[in-house]
């Protein structure tokens, strides 16, 4: 629906809104569905919605039995996947899914607003990575809440919303600001969601 709620285009997904995320141009709307391992991609222009789906063996990127955890890349032209191997992130190109490169990331990224917007880092399992050497530059406030969001501001800059709360943390995971999210009912805090600029 457009943003005067005047029109509205219905596609069927199965998953719901949790398995969809929109590509950094906003143009585009990718949909892993973890139940038979499918990723599909819906183009959006003037005001039809055109889907492809992108050859994927599901097994080898780990995304049978609800385990896909597609991620867009900063720059809207990869889909980030845990490779075969297990150690590192496959890039696949978002035009025909072929390998464009791995990255020694291990684990899937949260999503598209988990990394860096210069592709830096990125959060995988709780931690932050540096996606040049796969190294572990800083691991997340320990216990994970049970609601929360995640979303990179700058290159410098990871927000972590928790209920009543944004953190703002540094790339080694180093607390620089605490953001109250709580206005006139500081008993029922409720969950701030992060997006893209």
């Amino acid at each position: 629906m457009d943003g005067q709620g005047s029109r509205a285009r219905v596609q069927r997904v199965r998953g719901g809104p949790r398995h969809l995320t929109w590509s950094p141009d906003g143009r585009t709307l990718l949909h892993s569905d973890p139940s038979i391992g499918r990723l599909t991609l819906y183009e959006v222009r003037s005001g039809r919605v055109e889907s492809r789906v992108l050859p994927l063996d599901p097994a080898a990127h780990h995304c049978v039995n609800g385990g896909c955890a597609a991620a867009w890349t900063p720059g809207g032209k990869e889909l980030a996947l845990p490779s075969p191997d297990g150690d590192g992130l496959s890039l696949l190109s978002a035009e025909d899914g072929h390998l464009v490169r791995t990255v020694p990331v291990r684990g899937g990224a949260e999503d598209a607003c988990a990394w860096s917007p210069d592709g830096r880092y990125v959060v995988t399992d709780w931690r932050i990575t540096d996606t040049r050497t796969g190294a572990t530059t800083g691991g997340l406030p320990e216990p994970r809440p049970a609601m929360y969001s995640l979303c990179w501001s700058s290159p410098t800059d990871l927000l972590l919303a928790v209920p009543g709360e944004v953190r703002v943390l540094s790339p080694t995971a180093i607390l620089r600001q605490t953001i109250s999210t709580t206005a006139g009912a500081p008993d029922h805090p409720g969950r701030t969601i992060l997006g893209h600029r």
